[in-house]
């Protein structure tokens, strides 16, 4: 019964060196100056924008803010009046951003 006993301590002992040694390599190879930015695509068959940026700006503020930087709320449609939410709804949150289809792409890989 020694013997089995003996072997329990060592499969333990082996799955929690491995966990330490997985959770320092993870802690060691984090970049923390990398931040990414959180793109929401909207169109005219989105039926509640207001609830989608809304719904993400609350996971961003709950979220690792070190890791996510800003919202950009990418409107694709023709619809007048959701893009006039989307636009009222982004000023509510200080890192929410309205962007049309066609500034998308400036403001992705020319911004600081």
């Amino acid at each position: 019964m020694e013997f089995f006993e003996y072997i329990i301590m060592l499969m333990l002992s082996i799955i929690g060196i491995i966990s330490i040694i997985k959770s320092a390599i993870l802690v060691l190879c984090r970049d923390n100056s990398c931040r990414c930015k959180i793109v929401i695509p909207l169109d005219d068959s989105c039926e509640n924008p207001e609830t989608v940026i809304r719904n993400t700006a609350v996971s961003l503020e709950w979220s690792d803010k070190k890791r996510y930087s800003e919202i950009l709320c990418v409107y694709q449609g023709n619809n007048e009046e959701s893009k006039e939410i989307c636009r009222r709804v982004c000023e509510d949150y200080p890192f929410t951003y309205y962007c049309d289809i066609n500034n998308f792409q400036n403001s992705v890989f020319y911004s600081d």
